[in-house]
């Protein structure tokens, strides 16, 4: 496996982001600070997924906070991915809650969060 390993002092995360996305760039970004572990996922140089171990980071709970669905929401489709084991995101634009356009811009969101906050 190959992997990059760096602080902020030697590269910035957006000059890092600039980088990965110009050279359409596959993998993970890992962020830590402390206890809270944060990673940003990449598939040809485009976030396309995010986890953090910080609930306000959780695409579920970003979108809450954000006004995009509320609790009841969250939790029918939190059900339903226990039973299919399909993703969250995949199950908010299939019951038509979110775009698909909407989730792309919300996961980007959260992977410019997970290193600017």
């Amino acid at each position: 496996m190959n992997y990059l390993e760096s602080s902020v002092d030697v590269m910035p995360a957006s000059d890092l982001f600039q980088w990965l996305h110009g050279s359409r760039r596959t993998g993970v970004c890992r962020f830590s600070r402390g206890a809270a572990i944060r990673r940003v996922y990449f598939q040809d140089g485009s976030i396309i997924a995010c986890s953090s171990n910080e609930p306000h980071l959780l695409l579920g709970q970003f979108l809450i906070a954000n006004g995009r669905i509320d609790a009841l929401t969250l939790s029918e489709c939190m059900r339903l991915q226990e039973s299919t084991g399909k993703n969250l995101g995949s199950l908010l634009v299939e019951s038509g809650k979110l775009t698909s356009g909407e989730l792309r811009r919300s996961i980007a969101s959260i992977g410019n969060r997970i290193y600017y906050k």
